[in-house]
């Protein structure tokens, strides 16, 4: 097979295109749709260029349980939902909800729920004179 070379423009506009495409979720297969690439050759093309695979994790986790599902989860947590029982409201384990706490948090979507716990206890515990 014949391999056409590219301008230094094209390569430019390439490399524009799957930073983007990658800043917002997507995968290396959508990204070789777009661009007419294959898997392999769009993961060369990020490796050249120093850029990172996707972190596809909210992309994911939304198109799964809804646009609004990750507030929702952080918000019935802040709360003080507890694990078991947000996964009994998304449909999936207390282990997998303990997962997708670590996974928001790791990923700076809100502060540790240790952080939300150590405050509910400090209002629980403080007295007024």
């Amino acid at each position: 097979m014949k391999t056409r070379r590219l301008s230094a423009r094209q390569v430019e506009q390439r490399m524009k295109i799957i930073e983007r495409m990658v800043l917002e979720g997507y995968r290396d297969e959508d990204i070789g749709k777009v661009l007419g690439l294959s898997v392999p050759a769009v993961c060369q093309w990020r490796q050249r260029f120093g850029i990172p695979a996707a972190d596809k994790f909210a992309r994911t986790f939304t198109r799964t349980y809804g646009p609004d599902a990750i507030e929702t989860f952080i918000a019935q947590r802040r709360h003080g939902t507890s694990l078991a029982e947000l996964g009994r409201t998304f449909g999936f384990t207390r282990e997998y909800a303990r997962q997708v706490e670590e996974c928001l948090q790791e990923r700076g979507f809100y502060d540790t729920i240790s952080d939300v716990a150590k405050k509910k206890k400090t209002k629980r515990g403080s007295t007024t004179v």
